[in-house]
């Protein structure tokens, strides 16, 4: 069974940095991550927070990120679709895949903070509608030559989008996952998964995998449910479910924090910034001392998180 190890990451800005800073610091992890040989960096899309993040503008960055990099994948965790202009959205994202040569992938969800949704002046009510739209606007657009769409929030007529994505059809999509329609929804049209369990327990989470896994084969796709790749660095644990060839497995990975929870062995954490420098060394970095906040979860149903990355190819984690 092959496995992915990456990090998510929200671009932090920690107490007395300046944005630039921040950003100088949040890049210095990305390259860290690149030469360490991580499989993938997940970009958040956090807004009106200036007290913890500075990014606002995900695919932006996976820009500069793909950009600075040829190996790591980049991904979207996630994009809130129903904040978009679904046409700008799909000229950009296909953009960005094109710079980085097929290495997007396109983590989508709708959030369940209200804040930003008020501050566009969108109704956080419409929010399941507009998902809906947007995603289906994107696909068509990234799919088709020329398209036509007729919704309740978005009207297109005979619309061509340049460019195409890089990958073909179109870059992976995962769709951010918390309640059993969802769950339904993302099994039936065979999508992979992110999971939280913010609020509950990982028995929580498995409880609602199942209508997943059943929709998912109901709607003929194949495979069945098996722990494929991995994503780190929240104050949660994270690990990954992916429909897929393998027996059904959850497997919960090691997540970080620079809020002192939880620690990788292979953290991204800029302790040399607490005494005074900018940077940290590749070793300071690498380190992964025990920590005692760092709380274990080996899903006996205490706090966890979990999601889907797409379909791996066997790398140098072996161990």
């Amino acid at each position: 069974m092959a496995f992915e190890f990456g990090v998510f990451h929200e671009f932090q800005r920690r107490p007395g940095q300046s944005e630039a800073e921040a950003f100088t610091t949040a890049f210095e992890q990305v390259d860290a991550a690149e030469r360490w040989g991580l499989d993938a960096i997940w970009l958040a899309e956090i807004h009106m927070a200036p007290e913890r993040s500075v990014c606002a503008a995900p695919l932006t960055i996976a820009s500069a990120i793909a950009a600075r990099t040829k190996n790591i994948k980049v991904g979207l965790g996630v994009q809130v679709l129903p904040l978009c202009q679904p046409l700008r959205l799909a000229e950009e994202a296909a953009t960005v895949d094109h710079i980085s040569r097929g290495r997007l992938l396109f983590g989508v969800g709708r959030s369940g903070f209200p804040r930003a949704y008020e501050a566009y002046g969108i109704s956080y009510g419409e929010s399941t509608e507009r998902f809906a739209e947007v995603l289906d606007v994107v696909k068509r657009a990234w799919t088709q030559e020329t398209f036509s769409f007729t919704g309740k929030y978005y009207n297109y007529e005979n619309v061509c989008i340049v460019p195409k994505p890089y990958r073909k059809p179109h870059p992976p999509i995962r769709i951010a996952a918390n309640r059993e329609d969802t769950f339904i929804s993302a099994g039936r049209q065979g999508y992979a998964i992110f999971v939280g369990a913010r609020r509950g327990t990982i028995d929580d989470v498995l409880s609602n995998l199942r209508p997943y896994r059943e929709a998912w084969k109901a709607a003929g796709h194949p495979g069945g449910l098996s722990a494929r790749s991995g994503l780190c660095r929240r104050h949660r644990r994270a690990g990954v479910l992916r429909p897929g060839r393998d027996a059904d497995a959850f497997f919960p990975l090691s997540g970080g924090t620079t809020r002192g929870i939880g620690k990788p062995r292979w953290r991204l954490r800029h302790r040399a910034a607490n005494r005074g420098r900018a940077t940290a060394t590749d070793a300071e970095l690498g380190r992964g001392a025990p920590h005692p906040g760092d709380r274990r979860h080996t899903g006996d149903g205490r706090r966890s998180s979990c999601g889907t990355a797409g379909p791996t190819r066997p790398r140098r984690h072996s161990r």
